[in-house]
């Protein structure tokens, strides 16, 4: 591996370790930035685990907020919502800012897409990133794929793009998460061990 990118895999692990402490499912997000050493990269590893670490991050925070104080992480979850619209509409009421989660064509639509009328008891909108969740979550990564891009995808090989892009988003996320539960962050954002 070169020494840059092993250098810029380092920033990233103290970045996310900083500002998801006590999180049990930084985990997650620390292995997927593990994910970013080997050549190939294992981007299909790595995007279920982002996607993985970012709802649990997410879903135990919420948690903690709603009872209003810190919570051990052995807290159980199995009663609280799921990665969905509901639960970004819920984080957003809480005070997070849920525009960390738009994929680009998104931008500033975050609350409105959240918010949309269910007709017939389903959402007419889901977020992207909701989208691309439950398609990972059950085993259609290359579909998942197609949400973010133009074009298909035969090889998981071909999800670097996402891979990436869902990198970026879990930069935003942590850092907005930090504020959320009042943890000092003040480490830059680290880049990207895509760009080396």
């Amino acid at each position: 591996m070169n020494i840059q990118r092993a250098d810029v895999i380092r920033e990233n692990l103290t970045f996310f370790e900083t500002a998801l402490q006590s999180l049990a499912a930084r985990h997650f997000i620390l292995d997927a930035v593990r994910c970013t050493s080997p050549e190939p990269r294992l981007s299909l590893a790595g995007l279920t685990c982002l996607l993985c670490g970012i709802e649990g991050c997410l879903r135990f925070s919420i948690s903690e907020k709603k009872a209003g104080k810190f919570q051990p992480e052995t807290v159980d979850l199995d009663k609280a919502d799921n990665f969905n619209n509901d639960l970004l509409k819920e984080a957003d009421k809480l005070g997070l800012d849920i525009e960390v989660f738009a994929f680009p064509e998104e931008s500033r639509k975050m609350r409105e897409i959240v918010t949309a009328q269910k007709v017939n008891g389903q959402k007419t909108i889901k977020a992207g990133i909701v989208e691309f969740r439950n398609e990972f979550s059950h085993g259609r990564a290359c579909r998942a794929a197609e949400k973010i891009g133009d074009f298909e995808f035969s090889d998981s090989l071909m999800l670097g793009p996402q891979f990436k892009e869902m990198l970026e988003i879990s930069y935003l996320f942590s850092r907005e998460l930090a504020r959320f539960r009042g943890v000092e962050l003040s480490l830059e954002t680290p880049r990207n061990p895509f760009d080396f």
